[in-house]
């Protein structure tokens, strides 16, 4: 039988205690690191986007001569914007496949597993609540760990 109790929930972590039987209970926490970058765009969203221009631009209205080109001209000038290079989408850890950073799948979830000593599964970080322990101190030996 298990039930818990969530103690703290965010994007980021959560912390659940599970009681596998009177005597004891253990402690979970998932951690959570979120999308660093937007995905990339689908590629029918990319035509629906070129169709949209298309139609904006035969409806458009005409501006006076400059109005618009000025402003183009004076962006083009300051070199915060003419020298932008935008960052890669893949990094070195992804093409080195190396699973333990987190500068990798940039656009993805990144979860903590961890695979216990002689252990054959991956699991979320655990500590298991001995007699006398309060929630706290179970959170804090998990952290310790």
């Amino acid at each position: 039988m298990w039930s818990g109790i969530l103690l703290r929930s965010s994007r980021k972590v959560g912390f659940r205690l599970v009681a596998t039987n009177a005597q004891q209970i253990i402690g979970v926490a998932c951690l959570q690191r979120l999308p660093v970058i937007f995905p990339e765009t689908p590629k029918l969203v990319e035509d629906f986007e070129v169709l949209k221009d298309k139609v904006d631009a035969h409806y458009a209205k005409d501006y006076p001569k400059g109005f618009l080109s000025d402003g183009l001209a004076r962006a083009a000038q300051n070199p915060e914007i003419r020298n932008w290079i935008p960052a890669p989408r893949r990094t070195l850890a992804d093409e080195k496949n190396d699973r333990r950073s987190l500068d990798r799948a940039l656009d993805s979830r990144l979860y903590l597993l961890i695979k216990p000593k002689g252990g054959k599964t991956w699991q979320f970080p655990q500590a298991t609540n001995t007699a006398g322990e309060t929630i706290r101190q179970v959170r804090k030996l998990m952290n310790n760990d």
